[in-house]
C-alpha cells in the first residue's frame, strides 16, 4: 500500500506506513484524520508499460516456475467490448502448481490483483472476466507456489459482446437499482457540477452476501487499483462511502464487487 496527504492546495506529498495501520485504516478512519488533511489508502496503477511478454487474445503461455518466482504477460483488448475466460492447467512437475493473477491496467502480483486462482495437478482452474473493456491493457502473472518446478499451460479464449459501459449516475437521483454477478464487477459513473465532497451509498438486498465498494477519480478502479474503498458484510441497511475534495467535471467512476451474486440499491448524495 502506499500512502499519502491530501492537501486542499491538490499537492500529493507520498510517505510509507506500516501494514498494521493499513489493515486498520478504513473510510471512517480516514475521515477523522485532520482538518483539511485527509489520509487515503491508496494502490497505485504503474504508469509504465506493463512487464513481461504479449499475449493474443486467444493466446495461450507455457512455463515452469517454482515458489515465489513469477512469470509476466499481458495482452491488450481490442476496439470491442467481451468477456474472457482464462484457464490455468498444471501439465507436470510438482503437483503444487501456480497461481494466477489479473490487473486490470497494472501488472498484478501476489497481495494486489483484480482476479486470481491457484492451480494444481489435475484440477485446471478458470478465471472468467465478465466485462473487458476496449482499447485497455491486462496484466497477468503466474507464481509458482511449489519448491520443485511446476510445468503450466494458461489459455485464453475472448469473445466479443455488445458494449456495457459503466451507468451513470447523477448527484441526489433516486437510487438505482443494479446487481453484480459472482466475483465480477458492477461499474458506475458520476460527475458533480459543483465541487465539495460526496457519499456513494449502496443498500444490498441481502443477507448472505457480502460487498467491496470502491471509487476513483478518471480511472475504472479494482480491488488492486482504486482511491477509496470499503467492505461490507451487513445487508437490508445503507452504507456510505465518503469521497472528499470532489473536483466539478472530473469524472468519478464506482465499482462494486461480491463474492455471490446479489442486487443492490446505489445513490450518490451530497453529506
Amino acid at each position: 500500500f502506499r500512502y499519502m496527504l491530501l492537501i486542499p492546495s491538490e499537492t500529493w506529498l507520498p510517505i510509507m506506513a506500516k501494514r498494521t495501520i493499513a489493515q486498520t485504516c478504513g473510510a471512517h478512519a480516514c475521515g477523522a484524520f485532520v482538518a483539511q488533511i485527509l489520509l487515503l489508502c491508496t494502490c497505485s496503477a504503474a504508469t509504465d508499460p506493463l512487464p513481461g511478454k504479449k499475449l493474443a487474445l486467444g493466446g495461450t503461455v507455457k512455463g515452469s516456475l517454482t515458489q515465489g518466482n513469477y512469470d509476466k504477460y499481458y495482452f491488450d483488448t481490442s476496439d470491442a467490448y467481451g468477456e474472457m475466460t482464462i484457464t490455468t492447467t498444471i501439465t507436470g512437475g510438482s503437483e503444487y502448481g501456480v497461481w494466477t493473477y489479473i490487473g486490470q491496467s497494472y501488472s498484478p502480483h501476489d497481495g494486489q490483483s483484480d482476479w486470481d486462482v491457484g492451480a494444481i495437478a489435475k484440477y485446471p482452474q478458470k478465471i472468467f472476466i465478465a466485462n473487458l473493456y476496449p482499447n485497455m491493457t491486462y496484466g497477468m502473472a503466474i507464481m509458482g507456489i511449489g519448491i520443485s518446478p511446476s510445468d503450466y499451460d494458461v489459455s485464453t479464449e475472448f469473445t466479443p459482446h455488445a458494449a456495457h459501459p459503466p451507468t451513470k449516475l447523477a448527484v441526489g437521483d433516486q437510487p438505482w437499482t443494479s446487481h453484480v454477478a459472482q466475483f465480477q464487477y458492477t461499474d458506475f459513473e458520476v460527475t458533480s457540477t459543483t465541487d465539495g465532497n460526496l457519499s456513494v451509498g449502496l443498500f444490498l438486498q441481502s443477507r448472505v452476501s457480502s460487498y467491496d465498494l470502491y471509487v476513483s477519480p478518471n480511472v475504472i478502479p479494482r480491488a488492486g487499483l482504486f482511491q477509496w474503498h470499503v467492505r461490507n458484510d451487513t445487508g437490508n441497511t445503507w452504507q456510505y462511502l465518503s469521497v472528499p475534495f470532489v473536483r466539478a467535471s472530473t469524472p468519478y467512476y464506482i465499482s462494486v464487487w461480491a463474492k455471490a451474486a446479489c442486487q443492490f440499491y446505489i445513490k450518490v448524495v451530497e453529506p
